[in-house]
């Protein structure tokens, strides 16, 4: 078994899927319980950092732009517009529109990103590697993003007791 590329696989496809969700707005948390996943764009950084300089060791010109926009953003975690806006326009709170240009663009670069990261870890490991890292990934994507017990809910029907954690913003 190919353990680091699979278990970055896992981590990569984890993100793309996670970063997917949010991005077509499927599941949000509320903005209050948002601003405190701020390690997980650490994590985020770092996994990409790693498998592509580390693991894949191509296309680290895509990964450092990746880097450079999550450093930006950890830097400025609620301090900055740009950041502030990011956080609200992620959350259950935001009541604009889905499609803010720049926001959306930056997202989906940072799901290409993680895709073309897992597509590439992909052809490292075996195809039962490949399968069985799928259902680990779904198992652990469920498991967070469908947990009753998180407040990761979908915009059009969210739960009462998530619903008391949201504050309808449009900017911040």
């Amino acid at each position: 078994m190919n353990v680091l590329p699979t278990v970055f696989f896992i981590l990569e496809s984890f993100h793309f899927w996670g970063h997917l969700t949010v991005l077509l707005g499927w599941r949000l948390l509320p903005r209050k319980d948002l601003v405190r996943q701020f390690p997980y764009f650490i994590s985020d950084t770092l996994t990409v950092f790693l498998s592509y300089f580390f693991i894949i060791q191509q296309l680290q010109w895509l990964a450092v732009l990746q880097i450079i926009e999550h450093v930006l953003v950890v830097c400025t975690w609620e301090k900055h517009y740009w950041t502030k806006k990011v956080v609200s326009w992620s959350s259950l709170d935001w009541t604009g529109s889905r499609m803010v240009p720049d926001i959306w663009l930056s997202t989906f670069f940072d799901v290409a990103v993680h895709g073309i990261d897992a597509v590439i870890l992909a052809t490292m490991i075996s195809l039962q590697e490949v399968m069985l890292s799928c259902l680990l990934t779904g198992v652990a994507f469920c498991a967070v993003f469908f947990n009753s017990k998180f407040a990761w809910s979908n915009p059009k029907s969210v739960p009462q007791w998530v619903a008391k954690r949201i504050q309808p913003c449009e900017k911040y």
